[in-house]
């Protein structure tokens, strides 16, 4: 009798363990789903990380990975995913960092490696569906201690995106407190160029401190349907998720940047 109640209770926290995985990630039917997240070490994870991404593969189009700590050495079938396409960028001169990002098979994509200056931790990427506008999806990683430099360098890459008057989405970990408000720079850039930032909670949560690092940014606010923040993580770091509609006919838009 005993081992049944232990077999049972076993079988519940399985349950219970796969209903929390099932649904850590909280995604929409409908729309184009992106997520990222902050995983510090990806193959210390992968497991997990496969699991979730296979459970939620329904509806998760785009997942991005930022601090992957992966190197060239390290070969894709390592970190693959059934269903998923991998884009990469290692860093190459020092340990952590880097990015990965799993596409959806099924979806059109391609590697706008012609935006990223090799210095910096970003892979854009161009998305399309069909009878609908193609759109840049950057995954970003600023280090801590980044430079002000780090804002110059990143706003050519965006201004060679935006003069193909595309819709781009920026998601990523900026290291950029927003509930602080603590770097003016960036906070200059954003209103600059129209971005609208579309997280407002805490993504980084510890013992002593609540902080907001991880941002979803948007030239096209119109286009999103929802951003959440799941109460879930592989790491330190809660992951960004956004839903955005599909199949739009985006009219021609000019872009510009504000004069100030």
């Amino acid at each position: 009798m005993v081992n049944m109640l232990i077999a049972s209770a076993q079988n519940l926290i399985v349950i219970e363990t796969n209903i929390i995985k099932k649904n850590c990630l909280n995604l929409k039917c409908k729309g184009f789903n992106a997520v990222c997240l902050n995983v510090r070490h990806i193959l210390s994870k992968f497991d997990e990380l496969k699991n979730i991404i296979t459970i939620n593969n329904k509806y998760l189009d785009l997942f991005g990975l930022v601090e992957t700590f992966l190197k060239p050495d390290i070969n894709n079938e390592q970190c693959k995913v059934p269903g998923y396409k991998i884009f990469r960028k290692d860093r190459q001169c020092k340990d952590g960092g880097g990015l990965l990002v799993y596409v959806k098979d099924s979806i059109a994509v391609k590697n706008r490696s012609d935006l990223s200056i090799n210095t910096l931790e970003t892979l854009w990427l161009e998305v399309e569906f069909p009878k609908s506008k193609p759109f840049f999806i950057c995954t970003i990683y600023r280090p801590p201690n980044s430079p002000q430099s780090w804002i110059d360098l990143f706003e050519e890459e965006f201004n060679a995106a935006l003069s193909e008057n595309k819709e781009i989405i920026l998601m990523g970990d900026f290291n950029i407190d927003l509930i602080k408000i603590e770097n003016k720079k960036w906070i200059n850039f954003i209103n600059n160029f129209n971005l609208q930032q579309q997280i407002c909670t805490a993504t980084r949560i510890c013992d002593k401190s609540e902080t907001l690092i991880d941002h979803i940014y948007t030239t096209n606010p119109e286009n999103i349907v929802h951003c959440h923040v799941p109460s879930y993580a592989l790491s330190d770091h809660y992951p960004v998720c956004l839903n955005r509609k599909i199949n739009i006919k985006i009219k021609k838009r000019k872009s510009y940047r504000n004069k100030v």
